[in-house]
């Protein structure tokens, strides 16, 4: 339905006095109709507090995969907060089981362990505390840097602003960060940031991981992160030595390969995990 315009104004000045929007820039939230306050969603479409509809082309903002307004998930929703809301984390219950056991018979490779986040960016920040821990019960405490990739987003938690390569001026704000990321070019073939071309280029990028790695001592670094295919950098798609050439340079040095699928997850890639695309298995797969 929509709403009269008074009362629309109304929702709008109560959203723009005690909300925090988000990546919106001030000016931007001042102009008229500078943001939109949906009401109503079905299927792709989405409706606004102004009664006008339109295609929801990022999927509630990639979570939304399945459409809005499924009302069997619905259904499903309020069968299980009837029977249980939320228990503990250290205490499993039946549905969390069995999604964890259907998520390690999706997973590629030998990944079979599940620990379950509220969002995409807890996600990233728990494989970089996992990766982290892994290398101090391993022995190896001055483990602690990450390379990233020029380009690539991983979210909007400390850790992750510390080790993403994308929307730089979003972090200057929030500067300094924790000093752990390091950064290495995108598998960018089109327009290579060393001039070069595929495939006389002998895949410099992913070479590029291995100096970084030996230029500052195999012991500090803990994990390389990065999307089997990187959305922020233009949707390119690597070549497909790339990320196998990746993976034996991580086995080489000991440092763990975090696959960040929270974007390229769940068959948007048209496989169940966009690494299935390129042929490695991750140490620790985000979705």
């Amino acid at each position: 339905m929509a709403y009269k315009i008074n009362q629309a104004e109304q929702v709008r000045k109560a959203a723009f006095e005690h909300l925090i929007i988000p990546v919106r820039p001030w000016d931007y939230l001042h102009t008229p109709g500078g943001f939109r306050i949906w009401v109503k969603g079905e299927g792709v479409r989405l409706t606004d507090i102004e009664g006008k509809t339109f295609i929801d082309g990022a999927a509630g903002w990639q979570f939304g995969v399945v459409g809005h307004g499924r009302t069997e998930i619905g259904d499903a929703m309020r069968a299980q907060i009837a029977e249980l809301v939320i228990a503990a984390p250290e205490y499993p219950n039946i549905p969390c089981v069995n999604l964890a056991t259907k998520l390690a018979e999706l997973a590629p490779g030998n990944l079979t362990k599940v620990s379950f986040c509220n969002s995409g960016s807890e996600a990233v920040e728990t494989a970089l505390k996992m990766a982290k821990q892994y290398h101090v019960l391993n022995g190896e405490p001055t483990r602690y840097k990450v390379i990233g990739r020029r380009g690539s987003y991983h979210g909007v938690t400390w850790g992750c602003m510390s080790v993403m390569g994308a929307y730089r001026n979003l972090i200057k704000d929030f500067e300094p960060m924790a000093p752990i990321g390091r950064w290495v070019a995108q598998p960018y073939c089109y327009r290579c940031d060393y001039g070069l071309e595929y495939p006389s280029c002998d895949l410099l990028c992913a070479r590029e991981i291995e100096n970084n790695i030996t230029f500052e001592d195999p012991l500090t670094f803990s994990a390389v992160i990065g999307e089997s295919i990187s959305h922020s950098s233009y949707v390119c798609p690597p070549p497909p030595e790339y990320w196998p050439m990746v993976r034996s340079i991580c086995d080489k040095y000991g440092v763990l390969l975090i696959d960040d699928e929270v974007i390229t997850g769940f068959g948007r890639t048209g496989k169940w995990f966009g690494s299935m695309h390129y042929d490695y298995v991750p140490d620790i797969l985000d979705f």
